[in-house]
């Protein structure tokens, strides 16, 4: 799991932001795809977007990628990615559902 603070630019709301993100995140690795485009979520009773990506493990077969975002403040974007091997996701995504419930932010 990363948790991480990104910056966009001059973006107007949480979708444009997290599309910065996400744009960002697949031109560091090209070979990544989306598989489930951003949906409204919550963190902690805020809103926030979930997106699933899918790429090349570097471990090897495929991985899935679930990206939660949130903003931080008008200038950043946090940001949670949770990585898990494809064809074992279903196993994994109990256990992230509770990662992010278990989030508090202050």
């Amino acid at each position: 799991m990363i948790v991480d603070v990104f910056q966009p630019k001059n973006a107007r709301n949480l979708d444009e932001a997290t599309a910065q993100l996400l744009n960002e995140l697949k031109r560091g690795n090209p070979a990544m795809q989306t598989s489930r485009s951003r949906v409204q979520s919550r963190v902690d009773g805020r809103p926030a977007l979930l997106a699933e990506l899918f790429n090349d493990s570097p471990i090897g077969g495929q991985e899935t990628d679930i990206v939660v975002s949130l903003s931080r403040s008008n200038t950043e974007l946090l940001y949670f990615i949770l990585v898990a091997p494809s064809k074992d996701l279903a196993q994994y995504r109990n256990a992230f559902n509770t990662i992010i419930e278990s989030v508090r932010l202050r």
